[in-house]
């Protein structure tokens, strides 16, 4: 039994935790003061004594080049809070995915370090960057070995060909069974185009037409996931196409993804019977009956001042049809608290059981 997840990190980045005020993306010097823990570094030799704060740690003080990187919207780029990051490793760890395709992670050494902290660190951890202004790319941890990674970052916008369509990549992943003496199954992962428009924007008019460039945008991006997965695939191999589709699995925006004619099944509404709990069922209640979700079948939450709470199910699970027979169960791991803040990330991971021997 292999169990295949997707999840949404939510700005997993890698950057120092510091206050600074700067109007571009410069190197500067910068003075640093490290805390070393007597007890995990390795120290070292002092002269006369090192220094150490109130709990024994040394410190250490230097000088060294830095890069400090900002946002599109020039605000100082930070890592996750320690609370959210520890409520993140709580869930992947709760997920116990054989191979886990996440989203919304800056580089390799931050889903390195990720992966380090987890209790069953992965084996197998795989990022290439992409072409995202806000600098977040799409990955893989697997348990089970990988044998190629392919990326598709530079396939151009047919409607603008010297720019790129995808900003956060298509991915496509082999694993491998354990003696690497066959190949289980390919892993596609994506992150299409997302819903967000600037909040500086007012006149209904120009809000309406983000809304239709971002649509255009995903719908583009949609066809040419289906357009490049046809072309790798004969009809007959196994593969899952999976992540943040940014729309819920009937919009018009994934229709020619999801409805081409590749036969895709949704792990949670394919038309084909299925004997799976949909959900887990074991969140939080909401006490305001307004932000109350109308049905289980949600991975993202947006809290609304002065309104009722947004569900959605932007996270998608596709199966190909030799891998539909395979699935035996699929859920979505419900979050254990509301608040982004509590639960590490606004989307909930989704994942399916894939009766195969690995």
């Amino acid at each position: 039994m292999i169990r295949v997840g997707t999840f949404n990190l939510n700005n997993l980045f890698d950057r120092f935790n510091f206050h600074a005020e700067v109007t571009a993306s410069p190197h500067v010097r910068a003075t640093y003061r490290w805390r070393l823990d007597p007890d995990r570094d390795i120290l070292p030799p002092p002269e006369e004594g090192p220094e150490t704060d109130e709990e024994g740690a040394v410190l250490i003080e230097g000088e060294t080049p830095v890069h400090i990187e900002l946002s599109p919207q020039g605000r100082v780029v930070r890592p996750k809070p320690p609370r959210h990051l520890e409520a993140l490793l709580a869930r992947t760890d709760r997920l116990n995915a054989d191979v886990l395709a996440v989203q919304e992670v800056e580089n390799i050494g931050a889903l390195r370090e990720f992966n380090s902290r987890l209790d069953a660190p992965y084996r197998y951890v795989v990022l290439i960057e992409g072409n995202d202004p806000r600098f977040i790319d799409v990955g893989v941890l697997s348990r089970l070995p990988i044998r190629s990674a392919i990326s598709h970052r530079w396939v151009p916008n047919p409607d603008d060909p010297g720019r790129f369509l995808f900003s956060r990549d298509v991915m496509a992943v082999e694993i491998l069974n354990h003696a690497r003496t066959a190949r289980l199954f390919t892993l596609w992962v994506g992150h299409l185009k997302s819903k967000f428009i600037d909040l500086r924007i007012t006149d209904p008019a120009a809000i309406a037409a983000a809304h239709q460039r971002n649509d255009d945008k995903r719908r583009r991006q949609a066809q040419a996931m289906h357009d490049i997965i046809e072309a790798h695939h004969a009809a007959t191999d196994p593969y899952v196409v999976c992540g943040d589709f940014n729309d819920h699995p009937t919009s018009a925006t994934l229709n020619p993804l999801i409805q081409g004619n590749l036969n895709l099944r949704d792990v949670l509404h394919g038309g084909v019977r299925v004997d799976f709990e949909r959900a887990e069922g074991d969140g939080p209640r909401i006490s305001n009956p307004e932000d109350q979700p109308n049905d289980e079948d949600w991975t993202h939450r947006l809290s609304v001042s002065n309104g009722p709470d947004v569900y959605e199910r932007f996270d998608q699970m596709l199966l190909s049809p030799t891998l539909q027979p395979a699935q035996t169960g699929a859920r979505i791991q419900r979050r254990t608290h509301w608040g982004k803040n509590n639960a590490g990330s606004d989307h909930d991971p989704l994942s399916v059981d894939l009766d195969l021997n690995p």
